[in-house]
């Protein structure tokens, strides 16, 4: 049973797969799906995804995801492959890959996009 709700500037979902979700605040419950979208508030219960991205907070409870990239992350009881945030906290039984910082992401894709117009020029 897939059920939303889009009340309050609130998108709220519950019990099923959902490709994309996106929203002013996000709300997953025992739910899935590639990308969710937050700008505020993006808050996951026993549920993940591949991409989870909030401009705001994420908060994650028995739950998890492939990549998580927001300014300030919550997790309890999840799995986590790849986490971007400035702010982090990470409770018991929670597991991480890799932690990335903002600061560190825009180093390396300024130097991936450097290399590739300087092979680019070079081939021309």
């Amino acid at each position: 049973m897939q059920t939303t709700d889009d009340t309050n500037s609130e998108r709220r979902v519950t019990r099923g797969f959902f490709p994309v979700v996106a929203g002013r605040n996000v709300h997953v419950e025992r739910g899935g799906g590639v990308l969710f979208l937050a700008l505020r508030q993006l808050v996951i219960e026993r549920g993940g995804g591949q991409w989870m991205i909030s401009a705001g907070d994420l908060h994650v409870s028995k739950g998890g995801g492939a990549a998580l990239i927001a300014r300030s992350a919550h997790v309890e009881h999840g799995r986590i492959g790849v986490l971007v945030a400035r702010h982090v906290q990470l409770g018991d039984g929670t597991r991480v890959t890799a932690r990335i910082t903002p600061a560190a992401l825009a180093v390396t894709a300024a130097a991936f996009a450097t290399g590739w117009w300087l092979s680019a020029r070079r081939h021309s």
